[in-house]
């Protein structure tokens, strides 16, 4: 798993950089070819977003579940996935739609720009 997360921020700006992603009411994502047999993933919930950490963490907690659960479908990506607003287990259901539809939408990404 650890292969598998985005950390370094130049990592981060060169998926942001390319701006090949789609947009929802819950969460923005970017994607690009990263040229590894895997996806890798990174997410940001800001404070201004979600002030609670206990709520930050839940939402991330969620969307790294939901990642895992898709990782197949997103081999050789890079992925960014930027909170837009909060959601609480009232709306998990939504989340899960949102996220889903995401992962189809950004499908094209794959032949955005090549290496």
């Amino acid at each position: 798993m650890a292969n598998e997360i985005l950390f370094v921020g130049c990592d981060f700006n060169s998926v942001l950089t390319r701006r090949c992603g789609k947009k929802t009411k819950l969460f923005k994502l970017f994607a690009h070819p990263n040229g590894l047999d895997h996806a890798r993933f990174g997410q940001t919930v800001a404070k201004k977003i979600c002030p609670k950490a206990v709520s930050r963490n839940y939402m991330k907690r969620v969307i790294r579940h939901l990642f895992r659960q898709h990782a197949t479908e997103l081999k050789g990506l890079d992925v960014v996935l930027m909170h837009q607003t909060p959601f609480n287990t009232n709306n998990y259901k939504d989340v899960v739609s949102e996220f889903e539809y995401l992962i189809q939408a950004i499908q094209s990404c794959r032949d955005f720009s090549k290496f």
